[in-house]
């Protein structure tokens, strides 16, 4: 690890910069050795010098960015790594350049440089943490309204003007290294391509957003940079980059770009044609001439009424056919901007390729307080739930689409990742009682958007505009409901829009996944059913919270909080009894709480029956069969579910177990890695791949894995089997002792499961006769458990399954 003295307690700052630059090059010179071993130590968990990696949050060609706590500070940080590839000397030096420009800049437009230090796998920084998105993956969504463009473009220009005054230039500026972060600011990031003047530059950028000079090789100075924060607005302003995608021959050409007109701003689209100029002496000189010139269009803007349409065209654009679909969207949704009732660009060609398939991207909330973004979220699962049911469209599940909510990927490569032809993505922005809606459909093959719409409705039209947008989406898809059947099930519907409201707001918050969130889900469920007591699906998400809570209870609070669980998943069967959910729920609940097998089954089948895709009732109906020890059929329903839902994480870990279980050691790696890949520290995946290696006689390598597991019960449990195994016996001693007299008290089937795996059999079975006496929610999976394979001869085994009401082999 590194030495913590060699990057300092400070940081970079109070360096001169001749001193700086000296670090720099001391810290970079390690070996290619070094540089390759970055993916060994690039992990959850990993400490590298005084920072703990969490979780990764970037890749790129050059290297890898984690989020990381400074165990020092005690703050939150970016942590980038550096990789080396073929050419660790260019590496090294944009590593170095982008740390000494950083060090130059301290800006509220700029990312800001904590430190940078040097491990034994290579050099590395550490820069502040944003939250939010890139102005990449808002632009996936369509142009945005010309104010939001335009507040964007004058904090990009504030920043680069700060970057110019110090003589650093970025030269590699596009939508991906501008980043909008949840409290608003904007920030100009990775200055990795910049140089100070007079240094050796580096041959690079991105094609899109090159200068005409950078592509000839010719001097740069700040005005590249203008010319590409010039592609970057008209991007934002019209939809689509100034110039095609040729390999910079439209670039070498002298004809200009098309001219922007902005309503109420007519001199804005004269200063983006300036900032696009080929020859660099036409341009704005800097950042600071072009944030004075788009502050006073910005001060225009501003005092234009409040219900003008401010309308973006494009004159002369380089090939009319390429561009009309793009610019008529641009129009469409610059009217979002103003609130217009619903408008929509007219019908597009349909999306390419017979097989129908779609993913349903969580919707960004731009709403002023974040925390309206149940708004956004639910809207979305529920037009995701209607488009489910249409015959012949495939719709990825909840969880892939979720998966995707904070990356900066566009929605082609969303859609690449998915696997599906066409993406549909979309805003939700809560004013008062009053919601605006946008939405686009992406074809993913071709890239064009072949749909979108925009709604400004009162929040009890929500149901309303749902319905026309999974409507419109079945168009342009090609794809029809049966006849007299409604999109929207007739059982999720509320004529309260108070209740829907708390419908969402619970569902947000059943997915934080702690228990105080968990706990006031409980409450929005039960003031939405105060409000429409015939509201069937807050019936079942309330028996949905109750279970979370049981199954984390103890003693006397989880038998009260299971037979409120279960008696409100009768409450959903009864209310909608053609509904699959309420079914797929109670048999949830059936077989988790109260070991029902039978009328669990019953209900999984009903609600298959009633939805035979849902990938969470197959992926439930897996657990079911698993927990009968019917482990093929188990790992066969589980695949049927992540061909609905690939990026379930959880569905990925319970395959991995259930393979583990058959003894294919091979392809439990394969599944479980896909799960720790999807989701990092997923812990039913952690746990059982640490098994894994226990398994196959590799202990030392699941101690680490063990350690991470975030329940302690399951992480003590862990620890007491990989050190016994290893030969560890007194570390062995003391972390069962420590399970025994703590956390294994509310979770005797932890502590059994070290005893079975000691070859205590006899203690064994007395701590699941406790398992059993508690009703210990992790009872249930013992028959798809590897580390009880050897009791399975037992007499006793078997009577405790037939006290668990499950079949005897």
């Amino acid at each position: 690890m590194a030495n913590r003295e060699a990057h300092g307690r400070s940081g970079p700052r109070g360096l001169r910069s001749g001193a700086l630059s000296a670090l720099l090059e001391e810290l970079a010179r390690t070996g290619d050795a070094a540089h390759g071993s970055w993916d060994r130590a690039l992990r959850p968990g990993a400490v590298i010098g005084r920072f703990e990696l969490v979780r990764e949050v970037g890749r790129g060609g050059f290297g890898v960015v984690y989020e990381a706590r400074d165990l020092e500070l005690g703050r939150t940080v970016a942590f980038k790594a550096l990789f080396a590839g073929d050419r660790p000397d260019v590496r090294e030096e944009r590593l170095l350049r982008e740390a000494e420009a950083a060090a130059r800049l301290s800006h509220p437009n700029v990312v800001t440089l904590h430190d940078v230090g040097r491990s034994e796998h290579g050099p590395y920084l550490v820069l502040e943490l944003l939250r939010g998105e890139t102005l990449a993956a808002r632009l996936a969504y369509g142009p945005l309204p010309v104010r939001e463009a335009l507040r964007i473009a004058v904090d990009v220009a504030k920043g680069l003007a700060h970057a110019h005054a110090a003589g650093v230039v970025h030269r590699d500026l596009t939508p991906g290294n501008v980043y909008l972060c949840d409290d608003g600011q904007v920030k100009v990031l990775d200055l990795g391509m910049a140089h100070a003047f007079g240094r050796r530059k580096l041959d690079g950028g991105t094609p899109e957003y090159m200068a005409p000079e950078q592509w000839r090789g010719a001097p740069e100075d700040e005005r590249t940079d203008v010319f590409a924060l010039g592609v970057i607005l008209y991007q934002m302003l019209a939809g689509a980059p100034p110039f095609p995608a040729d390999g910079g021959r439209s670039l070498q050409d002298p004809r200009p770009a098309p001219v922007l007109e902005v309503a109420h701003a007519p001199g804005l689209g004269a200063l983006v044609a300036r900032m696009l100029e080929k020859d660099p002496v036409r341009r704005p000189r800097d950042g600071r001439e072009v944030q004075a010139a788009l502050a006073a269009f910005e001060r225009e803007l501003n005092r234009a009424p409040p219900g003008a349409a401010i309308r973006v065209r494009a004159r002369r654009p380089w090939r009319r056919r390429r561009w009309a679909a793009a610019l008529a969207a641009a129009v469409a949704l610059a009217l979002v901007g103003i609130g217009a009732a619903a408008v929509r660009s007219a019908r597009a060609p349909r999306v390419a390729g017979a097989a129908a398939s779609l993913a349903v991207l969580p919707f960004v909330n731009l709403s002023a307080e974040r925390e309206q973004a149940y708004l956004s979220d639910g809207l979305a699962a529920e037009i995701r739930a209607a488009l489910a049911r249409l015959p012949g469209l495939y719709v990825v599940g909840r969880a892939s689409s979720a998966s995707f909510e904070e990356r900066s990927d566009d929605a082609r490569a969303v859609g690449r990742a998915l696997g599906v032809r066409a993406v549909l993505a979309g805003t939700v922005c809560a004013d008062g009682p009053r919601l605006r809606v946008t939405a686009q459909l992406v074809d993913v093959a071709r890239g064009t958007q072949v749909w979108s719409g925009a709604y400004d409705r009162e929040l009890a039209g929500v149901p309303a505009v749902q319905a026309e947008i999974a409507a419109a989406v079945a168009d342009a898809l090609g794809v029809r409901a049966q006849p007299g059947a409604p999109l929207l099930s007739p059982a999720a519907a509320t004529n309260s829009a108070a209740a829907h409201a708390q419908l969402l707001l619970g569902e947000r918050l059943l997915a934080a996944g702690t228990v105080e969130a968990t706990r006031r889900a409980v409450g929005a469920f039960e003031n939405a059913l105060a409000l429409d007591p015939s509201y069937a699906p807050a019936q079942a998400r309330l028996a949905t919270a109750l279970g979370e809570l049981a199954v984390r209870a103890s003693g006397d609070d989880r038998r009260a909080l299971a037979e409120r669980a279960l008696a409100a998943a009768d409450g959903a069967v009864a209310l909608a009894p053609t509904s699959p959910e309420g079914h797929a729920v109670r048999g949830r609940l059936r077989t988790a709480l109260g070991w029902d097998w039978a009328e669990a089954g019953a209900d999984l089948e009903r609600a298959l029956a009633l939805d035979p895709r849902d990938p969470e009732t197959l992926a439930a109906r897996g657990m079911w069969l698993a927990d009968q020890g019917r482990l093929r059929e188990a790992i066969a329903e589980l695949r049927r579910a992540l061909e609905r839902d690939p990026m379930s994480a959880p569905a990925w870990a319970r395959l991995g177990a259930y393979q583990l279980a058959t003894g294919d050691r091979d392809g439990a790696a394969q599944a479980l890695g896909r799960a720790l890949a999807i989701t990092p520290g997923q812990p039913l995946a952690t746990y059982h791949l640490a098994v894994r290696d226990v398994l196959a006689g590799k202990p030392t390598e699941a101690l680490p894995l063990f350690s991470r597991e975030p329940r302690a019960p399951y992480r003590l449990a862990g620890l007491a089997i990989a050190h016994h195994a290893a030969g560890n016996e007194v570390e062995a001693a003391c972390a069962l002792e420590a399970l025994v007299s703590g956390p294994g008290r509310d979770a005797p089937y932890a502590v059994a499961l070290v005893l079975a795996a000691r070859g205590e059999r006899d203690r064994a079975f007395e701590w699941l006769e406790r398992a059993w006496g508690q009703r210990d929610e992790d009872l249930h999976s013992a028959k798809a458990e590897p580390l009880l394979a050897a009791l399975h001869g037992d007499p006793r085994w078997g009577a405790l399954l037939r006290r668990m009401h499950l079949p005897v082999e």
